[in-house]
């Protein structure tokens, strides 16, 4: 399935015209037209972009992921950490926000060794 199907399939599916995903995105109309057409394609930024729009991985418009369905364990972390209260999800947060950077930190590192 081409990026423009899928990007069309899932602005219906969210009930948003064009012009309302054009808005969202900061492009022109014209530009959303392109792309669900195929005769244009969104850069990665503007594709990730649009892929956080729609809850949904880049992985998705590729074919990768052959629907855009969430994991049975995206599933159940959503269900606890709607349970949490919001000093909990501060402190989630936080504790992602360092992980990532220990990971950012990490790769550094590694490319340093190579």
């Amino acid at each position: 399935m081409l990026i423009g199907l899928k990007l069309k399939e899932l602005r219906k599916e969210h009930k948003m015209t064009q012009m309302e995903l054009a808005k969202r995105l900061g492009v022109s109309h014209t530009s959303i037209c392109f792309y669900e057409s195929d005769s244009r394609k969104p850069n990665i930024a503007r594709l990730t972009e649009i892929a956080t729009i729609f809850n949904v991985s880049v992985d998705y418009f590729f074919g990768t992921i052959i629907d855009n369905q969430p994991s049975e364990k995206m599933t159940k972390i959503k269900a606890t950490l709607m349970q949490l209260t919001e000093t909990e999800l501060d402190i989630v947060s936080s504790l992602v926000s360092y992980l990532k950077s220990m990971e950012t930190v990490n790769n550094k590192n590694l490319e340093r060794v190579k």
